[in-house]
Order: C-alpha cells, then sequence, then structure tokens
C-alpha cells in the first residue's frame, strides 16, 4: 500500500512538474473552437439564451452543450482559465486513474508507472489537454467506469455499478460518436459475466432511459434517431469523397444522387444555397451565420442538408461498391497514425516541434513527420501507399496487435476462473476498443486518430498486463532451466 501511494505520488509529480514546464515552453490552453467548431453553437447564443440553445441544437448532444454554457454565463471573460482548469484536473484524474487501471488489470508498479508517466508526458496528451474538445475529458472517464466497474464486480455495490452506468450515460449524452449502442453493448456483455445482474441491470435503466428520451425527442423533432444529427456529413466524409467531382455529376445526371452532393463545398458553406427554411423564431434555428462570422450548422436547414447527403452517401455504396473499400484503406491508415498529428492549436505545437518529432519516433515509430495525416482521398491511392505507410506509426500499431489479442485471451482465462473482478472491466474495454476501431472504419476518417487517441489509455492498460506476464515468464523459464540442468 505505501509503495503504491509512492507510485501515484510521483505520477502526481512528474504530471504537475511537466504542465508547468509545457506552461513556461508557452503552451496556452485553446479556447478558439468554440467559436468556430461545427459541434459548437454561437458562444453569444449561449451567453444570452442558453437553455434553448442546448435545447434545439441538433449537431450535439445536450450535456456538452449545457457544460459550455454554464461556464460562459458563470466566469464571463475568465471562462477560458477555468477551462483550463477543469482540462488540468481531468489530466491528472487520468493519469492516477489509469496507473490504478493498469495495476488492477495485473500490470507491476514497474511497468505501470513507466507507461502512464510515458502516457502522461506525450505530446499528444499535453497539446488534447490544451485543446477545447471532449475528447480528453472522454478518455479520462472511459479509464473511472473501468474501474468503477471493476470494483462492482468484485464486491457487488450498488453504488459502484450506478457511478458506472452514469459515467457511460454521460459520455452518451456527452459525445454522439458514442451511440446508445455501445451503451447496450458494454452493459449486456458485462452482464454475461457477473452474478450481480440485477442490481447492474437497474443501475443501467435511468441513463438508458435518458439516452432514449433524447433520442426520440431528435427523431420526433427533427426525423433522426441519434444523438447527432450529422451522420449526414459523415457519410459525405467517409464514402462520398472517395468519388471524384466528376464522377458525382454523372451520377447525378443519371438521377442517382442531388446536386448536393456534387457541389457539397458551396452547400457546406452557404445553407441559403440549399433554399432556408422559414424562420422559426428560435435564435439558434434561424441563425445563418454565427457572431463570430463562421457558418452556424445548427441552422434548421442543415438537418435537411445533412439528410440529403446521407441518402446520397447510400446512393454512392449502391452505384460505386468501391468506394467502401477506398474508405476503409484510407481509415485505416490515418487510424495509426500519431493522434498529434492533427490540426490542433498550431501554436502549441509549434513550441512542443521538437519534442513531438522525437516522440512520433521513440513512441510511435513513425518514419516521417507529416503535420497532419493527410485528408485527399486520392492521396490514399496505392500509387501513394509508400509515402502513407512511412506516416503510420507502427509501434503504436504494434502495441494494438500485440495488446488486443492478449486482452481476449486473458478475458476467456478470466471467465473460466470465474474471476469477475477482472473479467468485468476487460469486457468493457475490450468492447469499447472495438466499437471506437469499427466506428472509425464505417464513418470516422479523416480524425481517426484523433478518435483513438479516447482509447490510448485503454489499450496502454492492456500492455501493462501483457508486459507483467511476459515478465512472470521470462523469470520462470531460466529458473525451471537452471532446476533441470542440476536434476
Amino acid at each position: 500500500m505505501k509503495s503504491n501511494r509512492r507510485a501515484l505520488g510521483l505520477i502526481a509529480l512528474v504530471f504537475v512538474g511537466s504542465r508547468a514546464a509545457a506552461y513556461l515552453a508557452g503552451v496556452r490552453f485553446d479556447a478558439s473552437p468554440l467559436d468556430y467548431f461545427i459541434q459548437y453553437p454561437d458562444p453569444t447564443l449561449l451567453k444570452t439564451d442558453m437553455l434553448s440553445t442546448v435545447w434545439y441544437f441538433h449537431m450535439a448532444p445536450p450535456l456538452s452543450t449545457l457544460f459550455f454554457g454554464l461556464v460562459l454565463n458563470i466566469f464571463g471573460s475568465s471562462f477560458s482559465t477555468i477551462f483550463a482548469a477543469v482540462y488540468f484536473t481531468f489530466g491528472l484524474a487520468l493519469a492516477l486513474w489509469l496507473y490504478a487501471l493498469m495495476t488492477a488489470l495485473g500490470g507491476s508498479q514497474l511497468v505501470s508507472v513507466v507507461l502512464t508517466i510515458g502516457f502522461a508526458l506525450s505530446p499528444a496528451a499535453i497539446l488534447y489537454e490544451n485543446w477545447l474538445y471532449p475528447d480528453y475529458l472522454i478518455a479520462a472517464l472511459l479509464v473511472a467506469a473501468a474501474l468503477l466497474l471493476r470494483d462492482f464486480a468484485a464486491s457487488g455495490h450498488t453504488l459502484k455499478a450506478a457511478g458506472f452506468c452514469a459515467l457511460l450515460g454521460l459520455i452518451v449524452l456527452s459525445r454522439s460518436y458514442y451511440q446508445v449502442a455501445w451503451f447496450v453493448l458494454c452493459v449486456g456483455a458485462v452482464l454475461l459475466v457477473i452474478p450481480f445482474r440485477k442490481r447492474l441491470a437497474v443501475a443501467a435503466l435511468i441513463p438508458l432511459v435518458l439516452v432514449l428520451a433524447l433520442y426520440a425527442r431528435n427523431y420526433e423533432m427533427w426525423g433522426f434517431f441519434s444523438g447527432s444529427s450529422s451522420t449526414g456529413l459523415n457519410f459525405y466524409n467517409e464514402f462520398i469523397v472517395q468519388l471524384p467531382v466528376s464522377d458525382r455529376a454523372r451520377l447525378a445526371a443519371e438521377g442517382r444522387v442531388s446536386n448536393v452532393a456534387v457541389q457539397s463545398d458551396v452547400y457546406l458553406a452557404h445553407p441559403e444555397a440549399y433554399g432556408l427554411r422559414p424562420p422559426t423564431g428560435i435564435p439558434v434555428l434561424d441563425q445563418t451565420y454565427k457572431t463570430t462570422g463562421v457558418v452556424n450548422y445548427g441552422n434548421r436547414t442543415y438537418v435537411d442538408i445533412w439528410g440529403q447527403l446521407q441518402s446520397d452517401g447510400i446512393a454512392v455504396i449502391e452505384a460505386r461498391p468501391v468506394v467502401l473499400e477506398r474508405a476503409g484503406v484510407m481509415a485505416l491508415f490515418i487510424f495509426f497514425v500519431p493522434s498529434q498529428d492533427y490540426p490542433l492549436e498550431p501554436q502549441n505545437r509549434a513550441r512542443l516541434l521538437q519534442f513531438e518529432r522525437l516522440s512520433n519516433v521513440l513512441e510511435s515509430g513513425q518514419i516521417r513527420d507529416v503535420a497532419a495525416a493527410p485528408r485527399d482521398p486520392v492521396l490514399y491511392q496505392r500509387a501513394h501507399w509508400t509515402e502513407r505507410l512511412a506516416e503510420v506509426g507502427w509501434l503504436t500499431l504494434l502495441v494494438y496487435v500485440l495488446a488486443i489479442p492478449y486482452g481476449v485471451l486473458r478475458t476467456w482465462r478470466a471467465v473460466r476462473n470465474h474471476n469477475r473482478a477482472l473479467a468485468a472491466p476487460l469486457i468493457f474495454l475490450l468492447v469499447t476498443i472495438v466499437y471506437v476501431g469499427v466506428s472509425d472504419l464505417v464513418a470516422g476518417i479523416p480524425d481517426n486518430n484523433r478518435y483513438r487517441f479516447m482509447i490510448d489509455p485503454l489499450v496502454l492498460a492492456l500492455l501493462a498486463a501483457l508486459l507483467a506476464r511476459a515478465g512472470e515468464r521470462w523469470r520462470i523459464k531460466p529458473l525451471a532451466a537452471r532446476s533441470s540442468a542440476l536434476s
């Protein structure tokens, strides 16, 4: 216990010291996404009409929008400082929770400390911690959920089950990437291996009802059964862009897709080109451009545009099935690009540039450094594979290739041995990792490496357990060999 406290103290000390060093190097929290990201409503509306804006904004689930609105209204001009404090706190918690999860899964103290500090010091962790987007917070919540589930599986304590399910519901109601299917898969898979099924099912009921209520509200109000209206935009980014504009124009001439698929750039930047819906009297739905000068994707017309792009995306798949292969190749390449190779805050990246390049080589195993994974589908055709392969983080790929099968094997053994305190969190980790991987293949590009960041801590936890097991075998074999020689 005393050594465990020392390990946690060391992790906390290194974390705080690294953040102080980053601050001295000029790294600052970037709250600018609030002004221009499509997933965020106009910050002015969040200040002047918060409840209506949160209720009617269809591009994201309500809790993240409500969080932004509360900070803006309560703390005024100090909002960026508050966001920075929240993200710093979650970062420290993530590091401490990650160590706890590693050791709970069987990782040795030494390996767990080294891997945790390596993650906490990574450029990706520092950059995402200083960028106003939910992914960093989600990464921490996933680790916390795994720990709560482990405690529940070991003790059967109802509050632990309630905490686990509440975190799952919080994630789904904050981040549309995590759909109700993920919630059901996680809870359903865990129900198969624990004896306290009724307690977990009851604990899951309220969060599940809240999520389904949101989905039902969205279906009744907008016509889509999910947490966000942006499914059509995902179809565009994943499939439609895989075809040259000339090919899309031919499909439009044949009546198979609409002109939105051909001139998507126009419609994405100018909703009036599609034909604005009549005013509703609700600012977030009527506003064409935010007060910051960028397009308001919360405008009611974009529900229609996304719906049209979804229909066009399905038509493109039917007419040109090759887009599935092209999208899959592009998704896999980008998935294993270092997660910091993304359009994050440029000044922060510039201040960590040398550190980032060193990390890309030593931690990720990347051969050729890139500022961000290319977003042009043409660059993922076979003729360009040599260039793309050099951008992949090969050590990251190796970790995934080793850790996930080991996680499956360890889960099977835990279930067979009735070790529910180990089987339950392992199942949750594997379900979440597979969910993110499959989601990225289906609807992730060009942001796959950013999405992967959310599950990197979970994979590292599996790696810690794998390395501990490998160390045990390495120590046992020489002893066995010496005993055999003496006999």
